[in-house]
């Protein structure tokens, strides 16, 4: 009987941590799309910045040349 029941806590426990790594897996899978969201709208702003750039760049060798 004692080995029924320390058999059925490892299974429950066992089945916690499973659980409870499903939850892991999922927290870090939703962290690396969060992740790769913030390096795109990084990448976007920059890109947007250096376009911005190159056009004050563009205006202001066009006014030299007027």
């Amino acid at each position: 009987m004692h080995q029924y029941i320390h058999k059925k806590i490892l299974a429950k426990e066992k089945q916690q941590m499973q659980q409870n790594l499903n939850r892991l897996t999922h927290l870090t899978e939703e962290m690396k799309r969060v992740s790769e969201g913030q390096k795109l709208m990084a990448a976007l702003k920059f890109l947007l910045a250096s376009t911005s750039n190159e056009k004050n760049e563009n205006i202001k060798s066009e006014g030299i040349r007027n």
